[in-house]
């Protein structure tokens, strides 16, 4: 009953097909990341001062690090 069964579902189920596109170590926090870099890009559109230039940078260089550091660890683990 069971291996009919087995055999039942491996003919019937497909096998997951990932993109050749996905990336392995993506999370929420490469998301989250990615957000706040882009808003703060946004508001220096909108608002060209040191300030908000100075907030721009420092979210840029944090997405970047992020991304980084998950990769790296991905590719370790």
């Amino acid at each position: 009953m069971t291996q009919a069964l087995q055999e039942a579902i491996e003919q019937s189920v497909p096998w997951a097909k990932p993109s050749i596109l996905a990336k392995d170590y993506w999370n929420r926090e490469c998301e989250e990341a990615i957000y706040e870099a882009r808003q703060a890009y946004y508001d220096l559109l909108r608002e060209r001062t040191i300030v908000t230039e100075s907030r721009y940078k420092e979210r840029r260089n944090k997405k970047t690090a992020t991304i980084r550091k998950h990769q790296r660890d991905r590719f370790r683990s």
